[in-house]
């Protein structure tokens, strides 16, 4: 098996993270209980009919269907583009892992969305814990900002990152607005995406490095991730030698 390098284990601490918050939350002492109602009121005064009606249909090109379709899109054009499959293997990783972990916590933690009386144009009575419109957006579109950046200037990252984290933020946004979500939920689905998108693409590259020599030959120099785009890892213990496109150092 791989090492868990420091992009994997950041992803593992955020996710601890909000599992922790999800048990205080389920235990009624959720730490950020004192901020999620007066968000939630905030908004439910100063939005307007016609606000309503713009968010509402924004708010659904953030949604599960939706972020599968920007998530197919994107992946076609990245290996169009790199005639090489894992760049669009990270992104597709980030946002199915991000999305199961968003529905396993959802269920676990069943928690009760804000009342039907502060919801606006849609009412929705599933798990509220964490966001899964911001939990799918915020994985999608940085896992895209870091599979597009990577070996570019730190500047060019961050930029993208920024960029990302804005729309991101612009999706939890809409769900506030419409008073879908309390802000911790929202809080978590960023934190859950952003946790998949850290962690998947060393997690990609490990694999498909162990499962090299066994794929059939015509599909590694689709599946073989480039040196030109990712650094090197190791896999294991073992001091193996490295084949052809392959590399053994830890990735960054």
């Amino acid at each position: 098996m791989p090492h868990i390098n420091k992009s994997s284990a950041v992803g593992l601490v955020i996710v601890g993270l909000v599992v922790v918050v999800g048990v205080a939350t389920v235990l009624h002492h959720n730490p950020l209980g004192a901020v999620d109602a007066p968000v939630l009121e905030w908004m439910v005064s100063h939005r307007s009919s016609g606000g309503i009606t713009v968010i509402a249909g924004v708010t659904g090109l953030f949604g599960p269907a939706w972020v599968v379709t920007w998530t197919a899109i994107a992946a076609v054009a990245l290996i169009l583009f790199d005639r090489n499959a894992v760049r669009a293997m990270t992104v597709v990783a980030s946002v199915a892992v991000a999305g199961a972990l968003g529905g396993i916590l959802k269920i676990v933690f069943d928690r009760t969305r804000p009342p039907f009386v502060d919801q606006a144009a849609t009412f929705e009575a599933s798990q509220s814990f964490p966001s899964g419109h911001v939990t799918g957006t915020t994985a999608l579109v940085l896992a895209l900002a870091l599979a597009v950046t990577v070996g570019t200037t730190w500047r060019s990252r961050i930029v993208a990152i920024v960029i990302a984290m804005v729309v991101a933020g612009f999706a939890a946004l809409t769900r506030l607005y419409l008073g879908l979500h309390w802000f911790s939920d929202i809080l978590a689905g960023i934190a859950v995406g952003a946790a998949a998108a850290i962690a998947m693409p060393s997690v990609v590259v490990a694999v498909l490095v162990a499962l090299g020599p066994r794929l059939p030959q015509r599909t590694r120099p689709y599946l073989d991730p480039p040196i030109s785009l990712y650094p090197p890892i190791t896999l294991g213990h073992s001091a193996e030698q490295p084949q052809e496109g392959r590399h053994s150092a830890p990735v960054a």
